[in-house]
């Protein structure tokens, strides 16, 4: 067996500090990921009540002509 003059202890404690940066990386990326997500989320809402309230008033001037239309054949 060849010695590189580092015991078992410290391999292992350089593994063990491996493992947790890749997780502690993992954990960012996916902290990262939901926040991104999250504000999506906030642009797609706020586009959709735009639209609903465009088509709102779009209905709402649609049936102000029906009614304007209804009260001359009356």
């Amino acid at each position: 067996m060849i010695r590189t003059g580092r015991s078992l202890a410290n391999l292992l404690a350089e593994a063990v500090v491996i493992v947790m940066s890749i997780l502690l990386a993992f954990g960012l990326d996916a902290m990262w990921d939901e926040r991104n997500d999250r504000q999506a989320e906030a642009r797609l809402r706020a586009s959709l009540v735009r639209e609903f309230r465009s088509n709102r008033g779009l209905l709402e001037e649609t049936m102000s002509g029906v009614r304007r239309g209804r009260s001359r054949i009356e």
